[in-house]
């Protein structure tokens, strides 16, 4: 593996793997948390230098002596209570590494209010909200760190006084066997040139608007094109015109995920470009690319950084880019190949768990290294 070839030119990662492997080590996400790309890809990253983590429900760990099993104690979401600030004060008490773990801009209620889908939402899930980002702001002033995916999450601890340590979003082995076997068994439809949309939730609907213009003119001016909606989500009525080239597909678990993506010709990944949109990460780069599918997406958030534009994907800054390059995707299946497999070649050199983990190990030794402080008081 390569994170162990690693070891031999880099006394100081040896370093920080001799310190993890000698601590007890937990990730803890809440409800509110995402398992999978946190806590489950940073076990696998510390795995790749036979480094042991668990990773725990929040409310798996209820009493002080759940807690006193661990060194180190890595929280993915999880708002402060009352019960959980004095076990942290007796786990900071006895040495041990407290470490934040955000992944969306969930920190400040002006940001969340940026999504147009929480502004229309119910009052009641507005307020969920804001609970939740008053929450991670305790937790987060109690902990020494906090991990972070993206530059505008990196600017936005350091604006509410917090610590910031910068990793990134990867794959992990098992997305990478999932997509190979979706390569290996499902080839778009060739009566169309499919253009899909995934959409994780409901809300990712309103981007989908930064793009339907230039869709509406690709599946007026190609009659090959057609449109599939990933997640279940509704499709916006201007698109309704074109019936069945619409197509909507139902939710489904992540590990289907690659066999609807391999079915695509062209992914797209549709950023709003407000506030909470920047802090996204590239993780739809990784699944297209995952499945030599190539990607048009806005140029917000992480998508903007990792997508080399022209050459393993398309960033469309407008309506007039968003057709130009969706229409030049459509009309060349050359182009197409040449640049999904451009994409596979990067995120499998560059976005594996593997690929990742030295800096993650790097990152967490940091965090460990740094001896315990008293909380600060919350922004």
């Amino acid at each position: 593996m390569r994170a162990l070839a690693r070891l031999w030119a880099d006394p100081g990662l040896w370093r920080d793997v001799r310190l993890l492997r000698g601590r007890r080590i937990a990730f803890v996400r809440s409800q509110f948390g995402t398992r999978r790309h946190t806590c489950d890809h940073g076990r696998e990253q510390l795995a790749a230098f036979g480094i042991a983590a668990e990773v725990f429900e929040i409310e798996a760990l209820a009493v002080e002596r759940d807690f006193d099993r661990f060194d180190v104690l890595i929280f993915n979401r999880v708002p402060a209570t009352a019960a959980l600030e004095s076990f942290l004060d007796r786990a900071r008490g006895r040495g041990a590494a407290l470490i934040g773990d955000l992944d969306d801009l969930l920190l400040d209620e002006e940001t969340i209010l940026s999504l147009r889908f929480v502004r229309t939402g119910p009052p009641a899930a507005r307020e969920r909200l804001r609970t939740l980002a008053a929450g991670l702001r305790r937790t987060f002033t109690l902990c020494s760190h906090v991990l972070c995916y993206t530059a505008a999450l990196e600017r936005e601890l350091r604006r509410f006084g917090l610590r910031p340590l910068r990793i990134t979003s990867c794959a992990s082995a098992e997305m990478i066997e999932l997509a190979r076997q979706a390569i290996a068994a499902i080839r778009p439809d060739p009566r169309f040139v499919t253009i899909g949309f995934a959409a994780g939730h409901p809300g990712h609907a309103g981007n989908l608007t930064v793009a339907s213009g230039a869709l509406i003119r690709v599946l007026d001016a190609e009659p090959m094109a057609r449109l599939a909606l990933l997640g279940g989500i509704e499709a916006p009525a201007e698109l309704a015109r074109f019936g069945e080239r619409v197509v909507r597909v139902p939710r489904v678990d992540w590990r289907e995920l690659p066999r609807e993506i391999r079915r695509l010709d062209i992914a797209i990944a549709p950023l709003e470009d407000v506030a909470f949109n920047t802090g996204k990460s590239h993780l739809k780069y990784l699944d297209a690319g995952l499945c030599r599918v190539p990607l048009v997406a806005s140029p917000v958030g992480q998508l903007g950084e990792t997508v080399q534009d022209g050459v393993t994907g398309r960033l469309a800054a407008s309506e007039e880019k968003w057709y130009e390059y969706l229409r030049e995707l459509v009309r060349s299946p050359a182009l197409r190949a040449a640049m999904g497999e451009r994409a596979r070649r990067d995120v499998l050199l560059r976005f594996t768990t593997d690929a990742c983990a030295p800096e993650f190990v790097r990152v967490l030794g940091e965090a460990v290294r740094v001896p315990p402080a008293s909380p600060r008081d919350p922004a």
